[in-house]
């Protein structure tokens, strides 16, 4: 028998080649251990989020707008000025939402970064890769004239055939491209925007395509006719392009181009080229939006002209509720909705309504979870912190920093490094700066018994607490090793992670542990040398060492380091911890939380769906609660069991 160039010539052969694969694989985390399942119903989940950013708006008849944010769904009720929030806690498979759609059957449709979802006002239902979408990231939705339902994705667009999805192939080499916007035009016909091109699906079921060629001779087209964004159609049948380089309009002859030319004086002339949002009002009013423009870090806010080059700018000072602007839709009753940074505005002529959304944390980027001593609980978010106290969140005062790195909890003190450099120390309801450390940047925060602060700053390592600091010396240690992250255990040791030398495309990850005056340099497994930044040091209830990174899980032990087995892909561990009770817990960088008792993995699993990809931190209440910290998802809390009386 011949297998791929091998000739293997009996049986007993077959079976050591095969065993030595199977060992290879093992030793390169390519085989998984095939977990449990265990399904968390949504009643025993609660998710806090920020829905300021709004992405999509829609509109139902009873007069409710719709509108997507990066913390999940959220609902305004134009009677009654109330918000309703929608997350994963209520059946969404993800927070992130990027589009909305109201269609004429009732059915409410979202895309999110996992996949789309459908809600007929009771449930959410999921569809995803195995439903027949092409990409599980969902960018657009459009409902045809005949009422067909069609969804683009990150790798081109598909339709709804009432069960799943099926591709839509419009016949040129950006078939599987992004799908950036969908829209109808006047006569049924519908328009979806590639990255780098125009599709146009006719009503006698023919394709017409736009794009500039490399060597630009498509006279089709306008001159940089490329990173194309947003698109709108008017009354007249003119259609209307946002893109990287202005905003085009073609009628079906010729193409019309505005752009910045440099006049920012106002009403004359685009103040700025990127066009995220396009709405076309009735006559012959166009209105534009710039989102986050390049060079103006607040945005610009609302453009309108009446057919000229000559464009009027609304901003916060008319009332809008940030100058930030990502989506403008008009209602039923040609009123225009505007989707903002900060909230949700409505707008008829030059007088404008802004209505602030709920806003339950300070963003949706959790860096990690805190507890000191006493049982207090903290999530460090990129922006703030938060309290965290049974069963509920607490806004607390604005971090005094441009961002939050690293962060502690010790002894009623919260202490948080900022992203660019200094430390601050929450106490008793306010902030206050730690003078020691004003200008310098420290990288990591740890806890050291019984009430101690270890400071790792560009300069060293140091330990104290408020107002006392003094800089640990770890003498002596490689010429060329650089802390990162240090770890005390209970021998009095400390595990210091960092990098020595140089490897092609970075620093190699390295591990010095230190007792007193002795060093004794690990190196770590070859799979973890190129994640220095994300290597962290774990400690069992015996205290034994692991080693977390995205590469895997290793042990460390008197013959090196030995892999654990996870039922996680090599690469997408993004987080593991211990609880009281000796399980292990890991959640992977995609999706995924699993928990390891008795030696056996089970996948705790969101009313059937997997978790949110990219949690960054877990922490218990006891065995009962499971606190979760995400990149983008917000807070999770998920009951584990009813706590008996």
């Amino acid at each position: 028998m011949v297998t791929k160039g091998f000739e293997l010539r009996s049986a007993a052969a077959v079976t050591r080649f095969l065993a030595g694969v199977f060992v290879l694989l093992s030793l390169w985390g390519c085989v998984r251990q095939k977990p449990g399942e265990e399904n968390i119903p949504l009643s025993r989940i609660r998710c806090w989020t920020n829905t300021n950013v709004l992405r999509d708006l829609a509109f139902s008849p009873d007069h409710t707008v719709w509108a997507v944010t990066p913390g999940g769904l959220i609902t305004f009720s134009r009677r009654s000025g109330r918000f309703a929030v929608y997350t994963v806690a209520s059946g969404l498979p993800s927070n992130n939402v990027l589009c909305v759609l109201y269609r004429a059957s009732g059915i409410l449709w979202l895309g999110t970064d996992q996949g789309a979802a459908c809600f007929d006002g009771e449930r959410f239902t999921c569809f995803g890769i195995a439903e027949g979408l092409l990409d599980q990231t969902v960018t657009a939705l459009a409902e045809g004239a005949d009422g067909t339902l069609y969804a683009g994705t990150e790798r081109g667009i598909v339709r709804f055939t009432g069960s799943g999805w099926e591709p839509v192939n419009d016949s040129h080499e950006f078939a599987r491209r992004p799908v950036r916007a969908i829209s109808r035009d006047v006569d049924g016909s519908i328009w979806f925007v590639k990255e780098k091109a125009l599709s146009h699906y006719m009503t006698n079921g023919t394709w017409e395509i736009y794009h500039k060629d490399i060597l630009s001779t498509n006279t089709r087209v306008p001159p940089l006719f490329r990173y194309l964004l947003s698109i709108a159609v008017d009354s007249s049948g003119t259609t209307w392009v946002g893109s990287e380089h202005g905003v085009y309009g073609y009628d079906g002859r010729r193409w019309q181009w505005y752009f910045n030319r440099g006049r920012l004086g106002t009403g004359s002339g685009l103040r700025d080229n990127r066009i995220e949002a396009v709405a076309a009002g009735p006559g012959r009013q166009l209105f534009i939006a710039h989102g986050n423009s390049p060079g103006f870090g607040d945005g610009l806010g609302i453009a309108f002209s009446n057919g000229a080059d000559q464009w009027t700018y609304l901003t916060t000072a008319d009332g809008l509720p940030a100058n930030s602007v990502y989506t403008l839709k008009f209602d039923a009753g040609h009123t225009l909705w505007a989707g903002t940074a900060q909230g949700l505005a409505a707008i008829d002529g030059r007088h404008i309504r802004a209505f602030r959304t709920p806003e339950l944390i300070p963003d949706n980027h959790v860096i990690d979870m805190l507890s000191d001593q006493g049982g207090k609980r903290y999530a460090l978010l990129a922006s703030g912190l938060v309290e965290c106290a049974g069963n509920a969140v607490q806004k607390l005062p604005a971090l005094p920093a441009r961002g939050a790195g690293a962060g502690i909890a010790v002894s009623g003190r919260v202490y948080v490094a900022g992203a660019e450099k200094g430390l601050y120390i929450f106490s008793s309801g306010s902030w206050e700066q730690e003078r020691f450390f004003a200008d310098r940047k420290i990288v990591h925060l740890e806890k050291e018994e019984p009430e101690q602060v270890l400071a790792v700053a560009a300069d060293g390592i140091y330990r104290g607490s408020a107002g006392n600091w003094e800089k640990i010396k770890l003498d002596p240690m490689p010429a060329d090793f650089v802390p990162l992250k240090i770890f005390p255990d209970r021998q009095g040791r400390f595990w210091v992670a960092g990098t020595s030398g140089r490897i092609q495309g970075g620093a190699r990850s390295a591990l010095a542990i230190v007792q007193g005056r002795r060093l004794v340099s690990v190196q770590v497994p070859s799979l973890s040398e190129s994640y220095a930044c994300l290597n962290r040091i774990i400690f069992d209830q015996n205290h034994e060492p692991y080693l977390a990174s995205p590469a895997g899980l290793y042990q460390y032990g008197s013959s090196g380091w030995q892999q654990v087995a996870l039922p996680l892909d090599r690469g997408s561990l993004s987080v593991a911890a211990w609880d009281a009770a000796g399980r292990l817990w890991i959640a992977g960088r995609d999706q995924g939380l699993f928990m390891r008792d008795n030696g056996i993995w089970r996948e705790l699993l969101f009313a059937g769906k997997q978790s949110p990809g990219g949690i960054t931190s877990i922490a218990f209440d006891h065995d009962t609660a499971l606190w979760l910290g995400t990149t983008n998802q917000g807070l999770l809390r998920i009951e584990l069991k009813t706590k008996t009386s």
